[in-house]
């Protein structure tokens, strides 16, 4: 089974998909700002006392998504990669056949892309850097 895609998440009119998103309980925000993740989802995701998260929100709707810092990175450096590939292919048909070449390709081969489960900050394109939020630990 291939893992969810953000797209996934949203029927084809835009409005969220039911069948995608999975209610695990309520929390509370306590005095200083703090919210229990509840066991089950902690175990589910193999989340533990001490790992980072990112928080992400959007004031428009309300919505606060958490996610491991650890994803995030790998999200990310799989983002570089592919920005990568792209400005190169992007080089390639710029210069074209007046540069002595023969036409590039119209896309990047599938066996050139990495998946964002697979990347891991050590394969970033050349130059390029990690998030600038994250810390190595």
């Amino acid at each position: 089974m291939n893992p969810p895609t953000v797209s996934s998440a949203f029927s084809a009119e835009g409005s969220p998909d039911v069948d995608f998103w999975k209610i695990q309980g309520t929390t509370t925000v306590g005095e200083r700002g703090q919210v229990v993740i509840p066991a089950a989802v902690r175990a589910e995701l193999d989340i533990s006392g001490g790992d980072r998260m990112v928080v992400f929100s959007e004031k428009q709707h309300g919505v606060v998504i958490i996610v491991k810092a650890e994803v995030v990175s790998q999200i990310s450096q799989a983002m570089l990669t592919k920005i990568g590939l792209l400005n190169a292919e992007t080089e390639r048909i710029l210069q074209g056949p007046d540069a002595g070449e023969a036409p590039a390709p119209s896309g990047i081969h599938p066996s050139e892309m990495t998946t964002a489960s697979s990347a891991h900050p050590s394969e970033a394109p050349s130059g390029a850097h990690p998030h600038p939020n994250t810390t190595a630990e």
